[in-house]
């Protein structure tokens, strides 16, 4: 099956897209698709930011203990990648205990290198079962998870991220109802 991956960088703190309402593109798509997965998007994946986003994103801030207002900035990703993961790999090391371990030890197990019990914690069963991986395809056997690790187990990213665009904005004319209730757009 494809990858849904995003294509972004290695470093977390220039590759996430910061998106927001307007904006529109398969950066955003993805969103939408992260945030349908995490159970708080049921619009339609069209790849539009609009207030159905918006309010997506809020619900999954809230959810999170993150400030909540509707803009994905990278903690916003970050916590999606915790959540699902998938998306940007973190660099994972001896003594992190995490959702992304787990799913390092069973991308490990998947390959034919037993990692012990999956629990989502890089002891060192994981670290010495990393290194062996590293040594069988060549790479640095220093025990630390990073993008060519991430790459040899196939959980690749691409390198770039298009850049988001904002969405055409008509212009909106707002008149009040005949019968003093309210307005309307024409």
């Amino acid at each position: 099956m494809p990858s849904m991956l995003p294509p972004w960088s290695s470093n977390a703190e220039e590759s996430f897209p910061v998106l927001r309402q307007g904006m529109c593109g398969p950066e955003v798509e993805y969103l939408q698709r992260q945030l349908q997965a995490a159970g708080v998007f049921t619009g339609e994946v069209d790849g539009a930011f609009g207030s159905s986003t918006k309010c997506a994103v809020m619900a999954f801030q809230r959810a999170r203990g993150l400030e909540v207002d509707g803009i994905a900035n990278s903690r916003t990703w970050a916590a999606l990648d915790t959540r699902r993961g998938t998306g940007l790999r973190p660099i994972l090391k001896r003594g992190v205990c995490d959702p992304s371990v787990l799913v390092l030890q069973k991308m490990l197990a998947t390959h034919g290198f037993d990692p012990g019990s999956k629990d989502g914690q890089f002891g060192p069963k994981t670290e010495r079962t990393v290194m062996a991986f590293q040594r069988a395809k060549g790479l640095e056997a220093d025990g630390v998870v990073g993008p060519k690790t991430w790459n040899a187990l196939g959980m690749t990213a691409p390198r770039s991220f298009p850049t988001p665009v904002p969405l055409p904005v008509e212009p909106q004319r707002v008149t009040a109802r005949a019968d003093g209730t309210g307005f309307y757009s024409i």
